[in-house]
């Protein structure tokens, strides 16, 4: 979107050049297709339950594979011991670095409740 209208749209049948009130309305009835799609988008994304939800069914997904039947440690070969290590601490760091986000989202929250 330009953030200008061209200058020829700028000067009136007579040589003057518009206020700036009209030339504002002149863009704004140009982009007005671009910005009201653009507010809705915004709009979609900002109220769409599903869009708010997603966080949540994607931590219930990765819960339901971490208790997976077939997430067994005696089923894993003991070539894979080490990487299994260190991923499993990168799911735990991760999960703490979710729960901490989460808290104080909460608390974010209870605050603004309060006032």
């Amino acid at each position: 979107m330009d953030e200008d209208i061209p200058d020829d749209e700028k000067i009136n049948d007579a040589g003057e050049k518009y206020s700036e009130r009209i030339i504002d309305e002149k863009w704004g009835s140009i982009n007005r297709k671009v910005i009201l799609g653009n507010l809705m988008q915004a709009y979609k994304k900002v109220y769409s339950k599903s869009e708010r939800d997603k966080p949540l069914d994607l931590l219930e997904d990765a819960l339901k594979k971490l208790n997976h039947e077939n997430l067994k440690i005696e089923n894993m070969g003991t070539e894979h011991y080490k990487e299994a290590l260190l991923l499993t601490k990168k799911i735990s760091e991760k999960s703490d670095e979710i729960y901490g986000e989460i808290d104080h989202a909460r608390g974010n929250l209870q605050k603004l409740t309060k006032r």
